[in-house]
């Protein structure tokens, strides 16, 4: 593990409260993998291998029908881990994944997670933190496609992703996230544009204002 191996990996919520001793042991597990922008990680049905933890870039966690139609489920940023599930429960990936982004994604070995849960009881209690927090999300998500629009789930998207104020997701991306069709994404997009909320421009949206898309996220 090269020397700034403790700074990124402490973001990460199931190591940041480890003891120092049991956070090096986790560090010189983790195996860094270097993506290109497209890049498959990992693909739905195959055998887990272990839990991902993303350092730099984004990561795409997707499933696909038997017609070929994607959705979006997550998109990991740098600083959280995906993959959880089959890692506790021994099955095989439940999704999908490639990289957004030219991406370096770490490795923890399901046999290395396991050792963790059976030495380590810091490592136990976060796992419940973050799977928690992984349900209250899907809550949100269930919530959002039974009652709200497509507007304002392009809002909450949108709000979610931006970064300084950005996001750099496309209207693809945009439109496999809330759910929706490609066409009908860009029409909400440009009524949204045009009440002054957002500004388009090619392969950025410029968030104008972030109180309104708020509001509309939350009641549309």
């Amino acid at each position: 593990m090269d020397s700034d191996a403790t700074s990124w990996l402490r973001q990460v919520e199931y190591f940041a409260a480890l003891p120092e001793a049991d956070f090096d042991e986790v560090a010189r597990h983790v195996h860094v993998r270097h993506y290109a922008a497209g890049q498959v990680v990992m693909l739905e049905g195959d055998p887990c291998e272990g839990l991902y933890v993303v350092r730099e870039g984004r990561v795409r966690i997707y499933k696909m029908s038997p017609a070929g139609k994607e959705q979006v489920l997550r998109l990991i940023p740098a600083g959280e881990s995906f993959n959880d599930v089959p890692v506790f429960d021994a099955g095989p990936n439940p999704a999908s994944a490639d990289c957004l982004d030219e991406s370096d994604v770490g490795v923890l070995a399901t046999s290395d997670v396991d050792h963790l849960l059976r030495t380590r009881p810091g490592f136990g209690a976060a796992m419940l933190r973050v799977f928690a927090r992984r349900l209250r999300q899907l809550t949100v998500v269930v919530e959002d496609f039974a009652f709200h629009s497509v507007r304002a789930r392009l809002a909450r998207a949108l709000l979610e992703t931006a970064e300084g104020g950005e996001s750099h997701l496309t209207q693809r991306d945009l439109a496999e996230l809330v759910g929706t069709a490609r066409e009908v994404a860009g029409r909400e997009l440009r009524e949204m544009e045009h009440q002054g909320m957002i500004r388009i421009a090619r392969r950025t949206t410029t968030l104008l204002d972030a109180r309104r898309l708020e509001r509309l996220a939350a009641g549309g």
